[in-house]
């Protein structure tokens, strides 16, 4: 049973949230939100990966099934043994693709020692068990000079399955470092290929704070999604920490922000470029259908110290909901429909409180 206070109460979240319409919080929206992912774009470090191995030994099936490369301007840097082809996908994400160090130490381009010089990931593919002196001089050059280095022991569909292993091990053990198994493209007919999601996790690692520069590049959607649901609980828990704001209303302008911003965010590693309007029209069509928890946020916060704790806990539950329907909607082309994106959202709702109680 409601009371005068109740109601007056209700009255207060709902004329705060009129005055806040009126003063175009839409549009401060766009703007901040807008402005807040452009900064963290700007802020972001060049990513750059090598990809590096002898002739024939899978760099270019790699990169064919790793990223989205045939879309990729390719270019050649000559006087080199082997030519150093650079996929570069955008102004800020650059693979490198050569058969070792010692072609880019050979190479007349400063450029292509610039690659080097501020390379973040090396993918090093061996593909035989004939691992000579230049080779491992090659890949050891590369450990000294990349942070982070994934060695992949390409071609083992073409070893006994029980014979792989030891291969493994064998690598292993010669150059020190953990090796991951792989079979890019098989030669064996009817044998599906290994070894990319173990390589993706790796990137991932290395390049944690950087997957929205290169998500928008990786071929396959279990991927993109990968990098999406991790970032959906990193903008639910500052969702969270804006939600626990005491006073009513206090948090709507922030918080719209950042699902503005986590908008963005999504679109982008699914390889649209849309504005903040679009984001700001698609939210509000999907909140429509979470309006009742909308407003109950706001009035739990009017309980003292309990209720800023459930405030915090419907922040981060509707921020998180907002952030899968994002995913279904771009993950699909674009082709949900609202309604679909709703029930999306409000079954978001319930895995993120069933996950806040296991935690």
């Amino acid at each position: 049973m409601k009371n005068k206070n109740d109601s007056l109460n209700m009255e207060k979240v709902e004329e705060f949230i009129r005055e806040l319409e009126k003063k175009g919080l839409p549009k401060k929206a766009e703007e901040d939100g807008t402005r807040e992912f452009q900064e963290e774009l700007d802020s972001m470090k060049d990513v750059i990966i090598g990809v590096m191995g002898k002739v024939s030994a899978g760099k270019s099936t790699l990169i064919n099934s790793l990223f989205n490369a045939e879309i990729a301007e390719v270019s050649a840097i000559p006087g080199t043994t082997q030519d150093i082809q650079v996929y570069r996908f955008d102004d800020k994400t650059v693979i490198v693709d050569t058969p070792g160090l010692q072609d880019i130490e050979s190479s007349r381009s400063d450029k292509a020692r610039e690659y080097v010089e501020n390379m973040d990931v090396g993918i090093y593919i061996f593909s035989d068990a004939s691992v000579g002196k230049e080779e491992l001089e090659n890949f050891h050059m590369l450990c000294d000079r990349v942070p982070y280095v994934i060695p992949v022991f390409n071609k083992l569909d073409t070893v006994p399955e029980e014979e792989r292993g030891k291969l493994v091990e064998w690598l292993e053990a010669k150059i020190g470092r953990r090796v991951i198994p792989a079979s890019l493209k098989p030669a064996v007919p009817g044998m599906e290929p290994f070894g990319l999601e173990e390589i993706e996790a790796e990137l991932e690692k290395a390049l944690s704070d950087r997957m929205v520069l290169l998500g928008p590049h990786l071929r396959e959607l279990k991927f993109k999604d990968r990098v999406v649901e991790k970032r959906l609980w990193a903008y639910a828990a500052t969702a969270a920490t804006i939600g626990f704001l005491p006073l009513p209303g206090s948090d709507i302008v922030p918080l719209t922000k950042l699902q503005v911003a986590m908008g963005l965010h999504i679109a982008r590693i699914y390889g649209y470029k849309d504005t903040a309007k679009d984001i700001v029209r698609l939210l509000g069509s999907i909140a429509t259908g979470l309006a009742g928890r909308e407003i109950f946020r706001q009035l739990v916060k009017l309980i003292p110290g309990a209720g800023q704790v459930l405030g915090a806990l419907i922040a981060g539950s509707f921020t998180y909901a907002l952030g899968k329907a994002f995913k279904a909607y771009y993950r699909s082309g674009k082709k949900k429909e609202i309604s679909e994106l709703i029930e999306t959202a409000k079954e978001a709702v319930e895995e993120y409180r069933r996950k806040a109680k296991e935690h």
